[in-house]
């Protein structure tokens, strides 16, 4: 149960059990116990399934009709939005999150958001827990899958200096641009 009436998420395979009132043939692809009541099958994806059941003398015969459903093994996806390259940001706008089956949480440098919802797009990235550095954010969703990403935020501008070196005795000099790190320059 989710807390909420509604059934909870899995990402793990779910067993379906059939009990008979008296012995049964087995089915391909199911397991029958020992007593030949109990029938087991693993299941990895959500749907509905008609399993025939057959007497064990093959005199009586019944469709047992069911649904296997909140199975998610689809892990959420988060990401950061604004002036960056998917690693490194200048300016963080908001952090972006989203799973078709509902995302519980996110948690950026250990300061944790409670979302439960299917997309959120959250502004206030200082409340959020994103710090000028390294920054790591993890986003959960309900079935307990989750997405890493790491990003670096620097609000701090480059610094840049001209410097051009006089001691060279000819028509043209020589003029070298140096960064306090590594930009990228329009061609």
């Amino acid at each position: 149960d989710d807390g909420q009436g509604g059934a909870k998420w899995t990402s793990e395979d779910v067993t379906v059990t059939l009990t008979a009132n008296k012995p049964v043939q087995p089915i391909e692809g199911w397991n029958l116990d020992e007593t030949k009541t109990v029938l087991t099958k693993v299941h990895g994806e959500n749907g509905t399934y008609i399993a025939t059941v057959i007497s064990e003398d093959g005199t009586e015969q019944a469709e047992a009709k069911y649904t296997v459903k909140h199975i998610d093994k689809q892990a959420p996806n988060v990401s950061v939005k604004g002036n960056g390259n998917g690693e490194n940001y200048r300016k963080i706008t908001a952090i972006a999150v989203h799973d078709t089956k509902g995302v519980r949480y996110l948690t950026v440098n250990g300061v944790k958001t409670a979302i439960n919802d299917k997309y959120k797009y959250l502004t206030d990235i200082e409340k959020l827990g994103v710090v000028e550095g390294e920054n790591t954010a993890v986003v959960v969703d309900k079935a307990g899958n989750q997405t890493e990403i790491k990003f670096h935020y620097d609000t701090q501008k480059p610094e840049f200096e001209w410097i051009v070196d006089n001691n060279i005795q000819a028509q043209f000099k020589e003029v070298r641009l140096e960064t306090s790190e590594e930009i990228q320059l329009p061609d």
